[in-house]
């Protein structure tokens, strides 16, 4: 199953058979003269067997393995990558293919956007958060200075193939994870989507296709209105700016750091209050969204300290002149980029969020 719209820049491929298309453009559409596959240890070992039984046996690729983890999305693994490539003699026509979630993604189209100056890149997403986020809209990045994403660059793969039988490989926790973004589209987007995904206590993999299906739709919508993200796309950082710093503060204070996604949800509920104050969201759609992230996320809990997390929001790339700004939501369904929040605003919804997780202060 193919997602293709008008001016999408990456083609997106869906489906147990989506690696026929892979296969397809190896062969075919471009005949890279190399052929890497980046990967982490986790992926290295339960992904990458179900990629090869997938892919034409004529094909010879390299691997280059790093560590799992967001902690490693970071400077030194990519030049470990770049030094890699280079005594591999990767030239103009080589592929890499980066195959794992959102750390692998990031790692690796930030390596292929800059050896050679660019590289052909595709991306194989295996966690549900990547599917339906990372993988897709073209940015790159690595952490730097304990900040999400501070260096990077925009860097559309040539193609993106998702196979949701990576699913069966994954945790309870990594499809949490990659939740609270299909959620965060239906929120902005898409009232249905919210819908069917907020009533449905038992996921099959049949329901993963579609809910994967419209979250796709939904973020290359944006980002086909706004490829550098300067204006519309900020739709997407909903629940992002609390939760980016939530999860930065958990990974340099917390030895089993949250995931990206928890943050998120934390970041939803912390985000959907600061929308009821500030756009009027009801009580009522805000009591379905607390409910809904507060329960299958209520295995969470997180030491926090709301001045260290206020640093973070600081630092925010969305924020301009020291303002604290947001994308909120007036109803579910609907979004509003360019909110501004006042500090103390800012403080209260943090506690109250923290409170739903009965998380004790540092």
């Amino acid at each position: 199953m193919g997602i293709q719209e008008h001016e999408v820049y990456s083609d997106v491929h869906l489906g147990p058979d989506c690696f026929d298309t892979l296969n397809e453009f190896l062969l075919r559409s471009h005949q890279a003269s190399k052929k890497f596959i980046l990967v982490d240890s986790n992926t290295n070992k339960i992904c990458l067997p179900l990629l090869l039984e997938k892919v034409s046996k004529k094909f010879i690729f390299e691997i280059i393995e790093i560590q799992p983890g967001d902690d490693n999305k970071n400077i030194e693994n990519s030049i470990y990558i770049w030094e890699k490539l280079t005594r591999a003699n990767v030239d103009k026509e080589s592929v890499l293919i980066s195959l794992g979630g959102g750390m692998v993604g990031d790692v690796g189209g930030f390596v292929a956007s800059t050896i050679l100056r660019g590289i052909n890149h595709l991306q194989i997403p295996t966690t549900l958060l990547s599917m339906v986020d990372s993988s897709c809209g073209g940015k790159t990045g690595i952490n730097f200075l304990g900040l999400k994403n501070q260096i990077g660059s925009f860097y559309h793969p040539k193609a993106v193939y998702i196979n949701p039988e990576f699913l069966n490989t994954l945790p309870l926790r990594e499809i949490n994870s990659g939740l609270a973004e299909i959620a965060k589209h239906g929120l902005i987007a898409d009232e249905n989507l919210w819908i069917s995904l907020s009533t449905k206590e038992n996921l099959q993999v049949s329901d993963f296709s579609v809910l994967i299906k419209r979250s796709v739709e939904i973020k290359n919508s944006f980002v086909i209105k706004d490829e550098k993200d300067r204006g519309i796309r900020h739709a997407l950082n909903f629940g992002h700016t609390i939760g980016h710093a939530i999860e930065s503060f958990s990974l340099a204070n917390h030895e089993d750091a949250i995931r990206h996604g928890e943050a998120v949800a934390m970041g939803i509920i912390a985000e959907s209050f600061l929308s009821h104050s500030i756009l009027g969201l009801s009580s009522r759609q805000l009591s379905e969204i607390v409910k809904y992230f507060s329960s299958r996320y209520a295995y969470l809990e997180m030491r926090y300290d709301t001045d260290a997390l206020l640093k973070y929001i600081y630092q925010d790339k969305k924020n301009i002149n020291g303002s604290l700004n947001f994308s909120l939501i007036p109803r579910i369904g609907s979004v509003q980029i360019n909110q501004n929040a006042e500090e103390g605003q800012v403080r209260d919804v943090i506690d109250q969020t923290m409170r739903l997780f009965m998380s004790p202060v540092l």
